[in-house]
């Protein structure tokens, strides 16, 4: 049967820490001290301690990732964020003029709108 502990009978923990067992036995209630800022109490294997979350575990975390949270570097609406974290000025522009296709255009239900001219050349089907 679990009996309720009555709050007189905790004892004092260290400061910035939680009571609580940190390994994955029995034991005796102590604190579980935080080591640094920014760490986070999170279960690790089969312990809990403070530390670091792994983001590459893919329950780590949950929702959307703030864009100033993502690489390195200041984001903008005239960056990508490249493979190497950092972000970088899109640099160069594309018109989509001068360009050779070198397969079949399937447009499925869309329409080409909003054009003046269409200049073709070779074979054209219909």
């Amino acid at each position: 049967m679990i009996q309720e502990l009555p709050r007189q009978a905790l004892t004092q923990g260290s400061a910035l820490s939680v009571l609580g067992v940190s390994g994955n036995a029995t034991a005796d209630v102590a604190s579980i001290a935080a080591g640094s800022d920014h760490q986070v109490l999170r279960r690790s294997g089969t312990a809990v301690g403070f530390g670091a979350i792994n983001l590459a575990q893919s329950a780590a975390v949950t929702g959307i990732l703030p864009v100033g949270n993502l690489g390195t570097g200041t984001p903008d609406n005239t960056k990508f964020l490249r493979g190497d974290g950092t972000w970088q000025v899109v640099s160069g522009s594309d018109n989509l003029g001068n360009h050779t296709a070198t397969q079949d255009l399937s447009l499925a239900t869309n329409n080409i709108i909003n054009i003046t001219d269409i200049l073709f050349s070779g074979e054209v089907c219909t």
